[in-house]
């Protein structure tokens, strides 16, 4: 997924590899073979790569281990990962314990509303893993306008659907070049 990721950063910034190549002292062929996935850079490497095209070094990180299938690509799903922005916190009231089935989490977020009720309780908190790309079915951490969900993504066509559990709560329907971003995948809740 990182060299996908780095590919699609280059084309929508408009950056040329010779450019990284200067800035970070990189073989040109070198930075091709990561961009096309045929190798993975050491942490410093893409240290300075990120420092080169100005993205977020942990960002990009959290990417490092994650593969794409090829249904994830066909439907564009890094056009919506938050390879260049940080949720933004306005409180930490708490730390909560990490079991260790869950321990590639990034983050834990308490749920904000019934929509998932009864697989995911309202109050309970949903362990993230960031930038993880989702299939048709899995349950994510969502960024639109202006608010964050928790939905189940379903993929209908040229659409995705933000899915509720809730018969309470309507889906959200948006188009593939939607502007909305997946955070991050919902690997566990407390009450799992």
């Amino acid at each position: 997924m990182l060299g996908k990721l780095l590919d699609y950063i280059l084309k929508e910034k408009n950056i040329p590899k010779t450019q990284i190549s200067n800035d970070t002292s990189l073989d040109v062929g070198h930075l091709t073979h990561i961009v096309k996935g045929e190798r993975m850079p050491s942490h410093k490497v893409l240290d300075k790569i990120c420092e080169s095209i100005d993205v977020p070094y942990q960002q990009m990180l959290y990417t490092y281990d994650k593969t794409l299938t090829d249904e994830q690509v066909s439907n564009n799903m890094l056009k919506h990962i938050s390879y260049n922005t940080v949720p933004a916190i306005d409180n930490i009231d708490m730390l909560v314990a990490c079991p260790y089935k869950f321990g590639t989490a990034s983050i834990a977020v308490k749920i904000p509303d019934s929509a998932m009720e009864p697989d995911l309780l309202k109050d309970s908190y949903a362990y993230v893993e960031f930038n993880s790309p989702l299939n048709n079915g899995d349950i994510g951490l969502f960024f639109i306008n202006g608010q964050t969900l928790i939905r189940k993504l379903a993929i209908k066509g040229d659409f995705y659907v933000l899915k509720s559990i809730s018969k309470n709560v309507e889906d959200i329907k948006l188009q593939k070049d939607s502007n909305f971003y997946i955070l991050g995948k919902v690997i566990g809740t407390t009450d799992m």
